[in-house]
């Protein structure tokens, strides 16, 4: 985790002060690199990915990298690239087992920065964590991290919230002909609003404006920021130095632990 001493007296700012739009009622945030941030997660997820590809795909070793790397450029996942180009008979249940389940949960700890941070935020503000993972993925790390405590999250929105279907081996195959939703597509982000909004019971119009996003994918933050959300980017500020000022997000920080120091700065974007 990035360190966070710049904190006066390790407090950090109210939440209820912060500088958020009044319309701003759901907040979605990333997972992976986002709420934590563990090297050993990406690259095992890197290894696995590509260990699958060799042993179950038919990739050869010495060029499995570079159609990984392709298809995760081209498609938003390694898996969705997958689909669209053919693979069509991929267990999806098999593959998260095997890109998540061997990794290394027992290096998440409980964040209690991250947990505050959390219960600061107003109870007419829905949370919700939205992956392109799995759901025993999140689920997993959300209990690692401490955030499974009741009231704290109102829900997960993940690979099987965007592409729900059957568990039948038959009815997988046959859903590997379709696309896979996942972000930065602008459907995935359209599911994850209606999917907030009708769970958490919310009325009125489906409006980008209220919702507040959090990720550490640039692509997926300038994605959500063009359909109109308020976007916040966990990472470096130089990441985005190629794309016009107007397309940037509307806050940067460096770990989840800085949210309410940037969101409580006067002269955010958000206010505009």
């Amino acid at each position: 985790m990035e360190d966070t001493n710049h904190f006066v007296n390790n407090k950090l700012p109210s939440i209820d002060l912060l500088a958020l739009p009044p319309h701003v009622d759901h907040v979605l945030l990333d997972l992976d690199d986002t709420l934590y941030q563990v090297a050993e997660f990406p690259q095992g997820m890197l290894n696995h990915i590509t260990e699958y590809m060799v042993n179950h795909l038919d990739f050869a070793q010495d060029s499995v990298m570079e159609h990984a790397s392709r298809l995760y450029a081209n498609h938003g996942t390694t898996l969705a690239g997958l689909c669209v180009e053919g693979n069509h008979n991929i267990n999806f249940k098999h593959w998260h087992d095997n890109i998540h389940g061997p990794l290394p949960y027992h290096k998440l700890q409980r964040d209690e920065r991250l947990l505050d941070i959390l219960r600061s935020i107003p109870p007419h503000i829905k949370k919700y964590v939205f992956t392109n993972a799995d759901d025993e993925h999140c689920r997993r790390c959300v209990k690692k991290l401490g955030l499974d405590e009741e009231g704290l999250l109102d829900g997960y929105i993940t690979f099987e919230t965007l592409n729900p279907h059957p568990t039948s081996s038959e009815a997988e195959k046959a859903v590997g002909h379709r696309n896979i939703c996942c972000k930065p597509l602008n459907e995935a982000f359209l599911k994850a609003m209606e999917h907030a909004m009708k769970h958490s019971a919310s009325t009125g119009n489906l409006l980008p404006e209220r919702f507040l996003f959090v990720d550490d994918s640039r692509r997926n933050v300038l994605a959500s920021a063009k359909l109109g959300l308020h976007t916040v980017f966990v990472g470096d500020a130089n990441a985005l130095s190629d794309h016009p000022e107007h397309e940037h997000p509307h806050a940067v920080v460096k770990s989840i632990h800085e949210l309410p120091h940037v969101l409580s700065t006067p002269n955010l974007k958000l206010l505009g």
